[in-house]
């Protein structure tokens, strides 16, 4: 039922694509430490 509303659909789009961003902006973020360290370490904190 949800569904059908354009709105609802709307807005989990919009949810969705932003979780997926920050996530992607996480693991690069992560990727970007790593790199200029060569530590795991401090990367994952």
């Amino acid at each position: 039922m949800l569904w059908r509303n354009r709105d609802y659909r709307l807005l989990i789009s919009g949810q969705t694509i932003g979780v997926i961003g920050t996530q992607i902006t996480t693991f690069a973020l992560f990727l970007v430490v790593l790199n200029i360290t060569d530590s795991p370490t401090l990367a994952s904190t």
